[in-house]
């Protein structure tokens, strides 16, 4: 039997990130990982050279995760990728406005919308949002944008820094946070895909004496006597402290015995999973390199060309990502 202070299951950033906190406050760690490699969605594949993530991933600046990185003295190589946006609105593709001359020159806006949509972008730069009272996105919206395509432009930027295609269930008060994150701060691309996170953080754990194991698939934790008994499907067992369990709730409560009638069960019958489906493409070219940055108005389509403010590939191919979101209460 394996003993330490804490385990974690699951080996993607929000496990590794706590194995160096625990690690730093004297704690013996381990990360079991049920995979064979470490990083979870943060995993990025490198296909002939170009770095492909699960999908389109941007680090928000002055988010949480940003400082946090900041905080364990990590410096992160890549860009701040341009604003400059388009929109596709039955077919055709128009300019979305981001600035004072893209407000006035987009035909997709009447002169009493633009009005009204630069109104909004103020309003979100400067919203308590932690003064927004309990409602939907929908019922926010409604109440808030009239003019039916600056409401169409606005659940647009919604869709793109949730990746939720929801708004009759997603809290207002929550995706309001992020869009001003988006507005105030803007986004980071990684050099290299979200694999460089995974791999600084590894190191900064490895050197502060946190152990790992890949292919560890934990089946049963059971709560024994003030300890946890951690039983792997290869029979390993591990006796911890406290563990730290960073899978979805509903697989949490696959493994976690006595789970029923707790409040990670009652999260797990509440919570409804994020759904996308993403590919990512390498290209030697765009074939129109004014479209950089697309979004659907009408359908929740994203576009984006990673490589225009990160280094995703040895040649000089261009990484771009097509994201659609999937309605999550289906």
């Amino acid at each position: 039997m394996n003993t330490f202070d804490i385990a974690i299951v699951g080996g993607g950033l929000a496990g590794l990130t706590a194995s160096i906190y625990l690690a730093k406050a004297g704690r013996k760690v381990i990360v079991l990982e049920k995979s064979s490699q470490f990083g979870g969605r943060g995993m990025t594949t490198n296909k002939n050279g170009i770095c492909m993530n699960l999908g389109a991933h941007a680090l928000y600046r002055g988010g949480a995760a940003f400082i946090t990185f900041n905080e364990l003295g990590m410096t992160l190589p890549g860009g701040i990728p341009s604003t400059k946006a388009h929109g596709i609105w039955k077919g055709d593709i128009f300019t979305i406005p981001t600035d004072f001359y893209s407000i006035l020159s987009t035909p997709l806006l009447s002169w009493s919308a633009k009005v009204q949509f630069s109104r909004l972008m103020i309003r979100l730069g400067n919203l308590d949002v932690g003064e927004v009272p309990k409602m939907s996105l929908t019922t926010w919206a409604e109440n808030e944008i009239k003019d039916p395509m600056v409401r169409n432009i606005f659940y647009a930027l919604c869709r793109t820094t949730t990746y939720t295609f929801a708004p009759t269930i997603q809290l207002a008060s929550s995706v309001l946070k992020q869009i001003q994150l988006s507005i105030k701060e803007g986004v980071l691309y990684v050099d290299g895909g979200w694999e460089t996170i995974i791999t600084k953080l590894r190191a900064i754990a490895n050197d502060i004496g946190v152990q790992f194991l890949a292919k560890k698939h934990v089946v049963e934790i059971e709560h024994s006597e003030g300890r946890q008994r951690i039983h792997c499907v290869d029979d390993e067992v591990f006796e911890v402290g406290a563990v730290i369990v960073t899978t979805p709730p509903k697989e949490a409560c696959k493994i976690i015995k006595g789970a029923e009638g707790t409040s990670l069960h009652r999260w797990s019958e509440q919570s409804v999973p994020v759904t996308v489906a993403a590919l990512d493409i390498g290209l030697r070219q765009l074939p129109n390199p004014t479209h950089q940055f697309v979004l659907g108005l009408d359908q929740p389509i994203f576009f984006t060309n990673q490589s225009r403010a990160a280094k995703l590939s040895e040649d000089g191919s261009i990484v771009v990502s097509l994201r659609t979101c999937l309605k999550s209460f289906q």
